[in-house]
């Protein structure tokens, strides 16, 4: 007769042992007795020194396993510390002073941040970015208008018969500095008569012969003044008609 042997389970049949190897030799047989073998090898964690351990074998039958326990026997544990006699003479601290810690910069922080800036300056582009750019480009423009009307003011406020022609001709080329800027035409390089030809004004083709007469002729008559103001009236204009279609 023949029987099947199971050995005992390594997970939970050696408590409070832990399997740490585990040798299955083949099985033995002599004068009709066979004989199957298994070698365990066991750790423990334990800080007592004796352990009783008693291992199953279970028989396999028809309905159901038989188990049969081995002897309990009492294992005894050895240390693998080294043994000493020292005393103990460690102190433990009994009061012990805060030790501040350096602040580490809290990246995952910045980052949401800054991704959370991210989100809401797109979104304000998306909403009111043409408006903002077309708020911007007529401040610009109004700087602009502000800063030459102060200077040609400025240039042609005392300009007389004693005046040089060099302050003349300053303002002159002012003048169409500013136009060229605004209208995008460049003046700076066309004749008093090309430029009259592009802006259609009555009142400037006589003003800009008046004023080549006072830049090179060195003539400042009675209708000087009145070409001046009408150069800075029309630069007015320009600066009127770029602003609304802006």
């Amino acid at each position: 007769m023949t029987q099947d042997v199971f050995f005992p389970d390594t997970a939970r049949q050696f408590a409070p042992f832990l399997v740490q190897n585990v040798a299955v030799f083949p099985t033995r047989t002599q004068a009709d007795v066979s004989t199957d073998s298994a070698v365990y090898t066991l750790v423990s964690f334990e800080v007592s020194r004796a352990r009783v351990l008693q291992v199953p074998v279970y028989l396999a039958n028809k309905q159901d396993c038989t188990a049969v326990l081995s002897l309990a026997d009492t294992v005894f544990l050895r240390s693998s510390l080294p043994v000493t006699n020292r005393p103990d003479t460690l102190q433990l601290a009994t009061r012990t002073e805060p030790v501040p810690l350096p602040q580490q910069f809290n990246y995952p922080y910045l980052a949401l941040v800054a991704t959370g800036v991210g989100v809401l300056l797109g979104a304000i582009y998306i909403l009111f970015g043409k408006a903002l750019q077309r708020r911007w480009r007529r401040f610009q423009l109004a700087r602009r208008h502000a800063q030459f009307l102060n200077t040609y003011n400025r240039l042609t406020r005392n300009l007389g018969p004693e005046s040089t022609q060099e302050t003349s001709n300053e303002a002159i080329v002012l003048w169409k500095q500013y136009l060229e800027t605004v209208e995008n035409q460049p003046y700076t390089s066309l004749t008093s008569r090309e430029i009259a030809e592009r802006i259609q004004d009555d009142r400037l083709a006589d003003a800009l012969r008046e004023t080549d007469r006072i830049v090179y002729g060195g003539s400042f008559t009675d209708q000087s003044p009145l070409a001046l103001r009408t150069l800075r009236d029309v630069a007015v204009n320009a600066y009127e008609r770029k602003l609304i279609s802006e």
